[in-house]
This record gives C-alpha cells, sequence and structure tokens, in this order.
C-alpha cells in the first residue's frame, strides 16, 4: 500500500456537509422494511433518543412510526434507495447522525440495515464495543466516541470497506493480522486508541 496524506479532517467535514444535505434531500414515497424500522428504533431507545441533540430543519424520529416514515419525512440523518424494481419499496442507504449527542452502544439489531453503505457515527458518546452486524458497508465512521475491546474479527468479512475510521477511542489489543483481508481499504484511522503494534501514517491508500 502507499502512503495517502488527506488529512483526517476532510472526511469529517464530509460527514457534516453530508448530514446536512439528508435533511434537504427530496422525499421518497416508499417504504422500508418492518426489520429495518426495528433497527432504527433499537439505535434510538440505546443511544438515549430522547436526548439527542436533533439539528434545525431536520424531522426528528419518532416511534411508534409507518414504514414510510423515515424516507417520506426526511428522516434526520436518514437516506433512502428506493428499489429499481419497485418504487414503492425502499432501504436505508446511509445512516449519518455525527454530533447528535447519541451516548449508549449500538444494538446487534443494526444488522437488520442489510443495505446500508455508510455509517457516519463520529463525535458522539457511543459506548461498547466496535459493531460488525453489517452486509453492504463501505464506510464506517465512529472516530470521537467511547468504544471499547478488541476490534471483532468479524469486521474483515467486510470485504467491499473501504473507510475505516475508529480513531479516538478506547480500543485495545492489537490490530489482527486479518486486517489484509479488506483489500479494497483506502482509508485506515486507529490512532488515539491503546492498541499495539500501530503502524504509522494511519491513512492507507
Amino acid at each position: 500500500m502507499s502512503v495517502n496524506h488527506y488529512p483526517h479532517v476532510l472526511l469529517y467535514i464530509w460527514a457534516l456537509l453530508w448530514s446536512c444535505f439528508l435533511s434537504f434531500s427530496h422525499s421518497l414515497s416508499c417504504s422500508i422494511s418492518s426489520t429495518e424500522l426495528d433497527a432504527l428504533q433499537s439505535l434510538y431507545i440505546s443511544t438515549n433518543g430522547q436526548q439527542w441533540q436533533w439539528k434545525d430543519g431536520k424531522t426528528q424520529w419518532s416511534f411508534p412510526a409507518p414504514l414510510t416514515a423515515p424516507c417520506s419525512q426526511n428522516w434526520a440523518g436518514v437516506s433512502c434507495k428506493q428499489s429499481s424494481t419497485n418504487n414503492s419499496v425502499c432501504s436505508v442507504d446511509i445512516l449519518s447522525l455525527p454530533l447528535y449527542n447519541l451516548a449508549g452502544p449500538i444494538p446487534s439489531d443494526i444488522s437488520g440495515l442489510s443495505k446500508l453503505t455508510k455509517l457516519y457515527l463520529n463525535n458522539n458518546e457511543i459506548t461498547g464495543s466496535v459493531p460488525y452486524q453489517f452486509k453492504s458497508l463501505n464506510t464506517l465512521y465512529l472516530s470521537y466516541n467511547m468504544l471499547i475491546g478488541s476490534i471483532p474479527s468479524q469486521l474483515f468479512a467486510l470485504t467491499g470497506l473501504i473507510n475505516l475510521y475508529l480513531d479516538y477511542n478506547y480500543i485495545t489489543s492489537t490490530i489482527p493480522s486479518r486486517i489484509s483481508t479488506l483489500t479494497n481499504l483506502e482509508y485506515l484511522a486507529l490512532n488515539a486508541n491503546h492498541i499495539m503494534e500501530l503502524f504509522h501514517p494511519l491513512y492507507l491508500h
């Protein structure tokens, strides 16, 4: 791998801009699955959703909710993608909630977002271990949280992962050798943790 010197702050700014864009994106008149809605509700409950810091102009999450709500009501931080074969069916494609005051662990039910490609939950107070219950993820941005434990080996089954940002947490142990299986990985940030055998620099291409 060759070294890439793009500053970390660029992705942080991009995540904020994307979160702002979601609030002004057009709504889609389609339904997500009940499993996806349950996953959003589990995240809301697990991370103390009643204390989230909502941004101006964004629709707050509210439960119970119809399956159409996240997409048709432009829920804050939620980006939906319409099915190519059925316009009445959608899936959650991107979830972007940086600086929303999420506090608590990411629930295992997050796996219900089976078509999620990008997850931006940086700069919150997320606790517990690094989540790995994804299927289609290419970007995982969890910098500046309170994650503990080791990097789960299951995370390296996500061979489509391109961006992995876990810096500024409390992750321990060593970098698993299985990280080499992430052949599409372009950006990796693990600094400011308690990880042994830390290579430098941390942004790879």
